[in-house]
């Protein structure tokens, strides 16, 4: 470490530059993962709400729940066997009229497990109420709101938490109120806690929540897409980081080659250099967190920005374990100098 430090502080401006460099690849793959994480979320979290385990859908709807349709004594029979562990799931896409112009949203029945959380109001109870998604627009308790093909007058009784399905907010309505707010007579499907295995009639199947949230249309695509540029903006950095190591490493192998002719054995010096890579990353990857921390103070509440303490924390580890690994690629260099050519 000795020897790590003071040839930083001999030489700080070739280091400051690759310092640069790991705090702006950091800064971007943090960034990103933030990106990644809150539209993954935007897409799941009424799901995870529900804190459920499977779904019945029809098994024609290829585990989309909008596109299934269970009858009212399908969904009856199901949510009696099941108990206080099952909901039956009414939803459909809707638009809401707002001033400033229209927002695409879901309504959803309130029923069992499935009743969100408030925050302010009470929960809808008839006709003409409901619960409002803070992610909608600017609403509060006792605002009318307009939705385009009902002919029902709306007020919001209650705000939610937050719940949005596929990036939409999410509005509640008692589900006597559900055919008025635009959904169809008939439920999507009935929402299962616990390990429960029930006897489907034809039609029916069973689906595990992960694979129906694999499923949401372009879920899988931005998932993928990101971990591969993620992935790909780390392995970049790893062999940036070897190759400027690799060049700093031939202009010194005079020094290194005088280093092994006073006795100084190889590891010491692979531990010297793989110490200063460790210092150099640490102080990037610090610089671009706090950059992404910045930034997202700064952005619009639009930007689906979320950040995930495990994902940062398994993408530093990444980090390091690359940028490492890209430092071990000119040991083999340093091995085969020899003393005599060098000092020559």
């Amino acid at each position: 470490m000795f020897l790590a430090l003071r040839e930083i502080r001999h030489a700080p401006s070739r280091f400051v530059l690759i310092t640069i460099i790991i705090a702006l690849v950091s800064y971007l793959v943090y960034f990103l993962g933030a990106l990644a994480y809150g539209l993954a979320s935007s897409y799941t979290e009424a799901i995870e709400e529900w804190d459920a385990d499977s779904l019945i859908l029809a098994t024609s709807a290829n585990r989309n729940a909008l596109a299934s349709n269970l009858s009212a004594d399908e969904a009856a029979e199901l949510s009696r066997w099941a108990g206080d562990d099952g909901a039956v799931l009414s939803l459909a896409p809707a638009v809401l009229a707002r001033d400033e112009g229209r927002e695409n949203v879901f309504i959803m029945a309130i029923d069992g497990f499935l009743t969100p959380e408030l925050t302010e109001g009470t929960m809808p109870e008839g006709p003409g109420e409901i619960a409002m998604d803070p992610n909608a627009g600017d609403y509060a308790v006792g605002d009318s709101v307009t939705i385009p093909g009902s002919d029902m007058s709306w007020t919001v009784t209650a705000m939610t938490t937050g719940a949005r399905f596929q990036a939409s907010p999410t509005l509640f309505v008692d589900p006597s109120a559900f055919v008025d707010a635009g959904g169809q007579p008939t439920p999507q499907g009935v929402v299962l806690r616990g390990q429960l295995t029930p006897e489907l009639r034809d039609g029916l199947e069973q689906v595990p929540v992960a694979e129906f949230i694999d499923n949401l249309p372009g879920y899988r695509a931005q998932i993928l897409t990101f971990s591969l540029m993620i992935g790909s903006l780390i392995l970049i950095v790893s062999l940036m980081l070897g190759i400027f190591i690799y060049v700093l490493t031939l202009q010194k192998s005079t020094i290194f080659g005088i280093m092994k002719a006073q006795g100084i054995p190889t590891s010491y010096i692979a531990r010297a250099g793989g110490a200063q890579i460790l210092v150099l990353t640490a102080a990037g990857v610090v610089a671009g967190l706090a950059a992404t921390l910045g930034t997202s103070l700064v952005l619009p509440e639009a930007v689906p920005f979320a950040i995930n303490p495990t994902i940062y924390v398994a993408v530093t580890i990444a980090f390091f374990v690359f940028t490492l690994i890209g430092a071990l690629i000119p040991l083999r260099t340093v091995s085969r100098i020899d003393p005599v050519e060098a000092i020559e």
